[in-house]
């Protein structure tokens, strides 16, 4: 971890020194040092692969799940390395129960829960990405690889479960000296905390009204929370979201270009699909490629 911090200090350093006459590389390069900066942050700060237990286990699904829906080299080479990978997931998880201390049983639940899904997506979706992929022996040691991965996780949920010692109650709280390290470093927030939290109540507050308010144009007399629940209940049906997530997408896109609003430097489009059963703790997200890529598919996510 140590030696991946240094890595990263080089960057910022290289980054730093960069002279960037345009605005928008100035920009690009703000950008750049949040991500590494506010990285260092987690690690070194937080320590967050030693206070949570999902930190490691968002590490391994991620760099396998890359691996599966992004055509950056041939199947065949990109099976080859999740098999290297696979092969290192014990003693990758071994490590990660040696360093690990105390901490809330929230976080151990969702560090459970994140393992839980890795297992998924080493199991069911891996298989399913490189189905076919790669002569028989390959195949074969492909199970094997899967098999080694599996049980390793396997071993490490259970530990998890029964074993993990347990902390306080709220030991998942940063505190405001690093909650505040981390809003400057990653999110490049400098406003003092009291001063932040004074903001947020009044716009919840703000929001609490705007919702009386509406309520009350809506439908006079009723209470705020029962209009509310009729305007959530009328969504699709189970089973129906992501199919018309899409329909709406391409009605936006349509009316946009009709009214020519805005240029679109291309005619792709995002590719909104079911979330993979390892993310489902995730109301959704956006997977996009990196920008030297070819194949430019950008994948948003939902449940």
């Amino acid at each position: 971890v140590e030696a991946f911090c240094v890595t990263l200090d080089g960057l910022r350093a290289r980054a730093n020194a960069l002279d960037l006459a345009a605005p928008a590389d100035r920009i690009e390069r703000v950008v750049l040092l949040s991500r590494i900066e506010g990285t260092l942050h987690e690690y070194r700060e937080q320590r967050v692969f030693r206070e949570d237990p999902y930190a490691s286990a968002d590490v391994l699904s991620s760099q396998l799940n890359l691996l599966a829906i992004f055509h950056f080299a041939p199947a065949e080479e990109r099976l080859r390395a999740a098999m290297e990978k696979e092969r290192q997931v014990p003693r990758f998880l071994a490590e990660v129960r040696r360093g690990l201390v105390p901490t809330a049983p929230i976080l151990v639940q969702y560090g459970l829960r994140g393992t839980e899904g890795a297992l998924s997506l080493v199991k069911k979706d891996l298989p399913v990405a490189f189905e076919g992929v790669g002569s028989q022996a390959l195949r074969a040691e492909f199970e094997e690889a899967t098999r080694t991965a599996g049980e390793a996780l396997e071993r490490h949920a259970t530990w998890l479960r029964k074993e993990m010692p347990a902390g306080p109650e709220k030991a998942y709280a940063l505190g405001e000296e690093r909650y505040a390290g981390w809003l400057r470093a990653a999110e490049r927030v400098t406003t003092p905390l009291p001063e932040l939290e004074q903001w947020a109540l009044a716009e919840i507050e703000a929001a609490r009204r705007g919702i009386q308010e509406e309520a009350a144009r809506l439908k006079p007399g009723a209470r705020p929370a029962d209009v509310v629940a009729a305007i959530t209940a009328d969504h699709p049906p189970t089973g129906r979201v992501v199919a018309e997530a899409r329909r709406i997408a391409e009605e936006v896109y349509t009316w946009v270009r009709a009214k020519d609003l805005v240029t679109f430097p291309t005619d792709a489009r995002v590719r909104i699909d079911d979330t993979p059963d390892f993310m489902r703790w995730s109301f959704g997200s956006m997977w996009s490629p990196g920008p030297f890529e070819k194949a430019k598919d950008v994948v948003a996510t939902f449940y």
